[in-house]
């Protein structure tokens, strides 16, 4: 199920491995996305420009319709500070894209959240940037991602992460510990709304 939602708002995407999580962003979310900027520390995505480098970001987003773009930092530099980079140079030079994250644990830890990704989590809806942050483990990430989205999805997850999730979300997210494989529910404005599973 495709979903209808502002691409300047900020969308949380949970789930194990093998959860369906993955598999429903790449061919169900991205593939909705006019316009995007993706993360990609593993690199996993394909069907956009791909770049590794900030001036290479710049040039690809000053190309004309150059629209989707991936950024794939080169192996053996320090993410944290290269996320940092990408993240600046976001706030400071585009409008209009979504920003997405995969295993956003991994560059934004809880309580050592980068000021830079703060700010377009808490300030870039103004500007017209969205953000959809993804993770397999949503206690080790910061509490900002969780306390300012407006929509969250979730897929299978341990019952810690699960009674993690429902503390600032709702009980009924519980369902998908027992639903069917590949199931998820999606959480907005404070209804719950249970999905059958992905046709994977």
């Amino acid at each position: 199920m495709p979903l209808d939602y502002p691409t300047n708002q900020r969308l949380v995407v949970l789930g194990q491995t093998q959860s369906g999580k993955s598999q429903y962003n790449k061919t169900v979310l991205v593939p909705d996305i006019e316009r995007y900027i993706i993360w990609d520390i593993k690199y996993e995505y394909s069907g956009g420009k791909v770049v590794h480098t900030i001036p290479e970001l710049k040039s690809a987003v000053t190309t004309k319709g150059c629209l989707k773009i991936i950024y794939q930092p080169i192996l053996g530099t320090n993410r944290i500070i290269e996320f940092r980079k990408v993240c600046k140079f976001i706030i400071l030079y585009i409008r209009g894209f979504t920003f997405i994250v995969d295993e956003v644990q991994m560059v934004a830890p809880n309580n050592k959240i980068p000021e830079e990704f703060k700010e377009i989590i808490t300030t870039g809806a103004a500007l017209g940037i969205g953000c959809i942050a993804l993770s397999q483990r949503p206690q080790l990430f910061d509490k900002t991602i969780m306390t300012q989205a407006e929509h969250v999805l979730v897929f299978f997850l341990s019952s810690k992460d699960l009674e993690y999730v429902e503390h600032y979300f709702d009980k009924g997210i519980s369902w998908v510990k027992t639903a069917p494989k590949y199931s998820y529910v999606y959480y907005h404005a404070g209804v719950v709304e249970t999905n059958p599973p992905l046709n994977l």
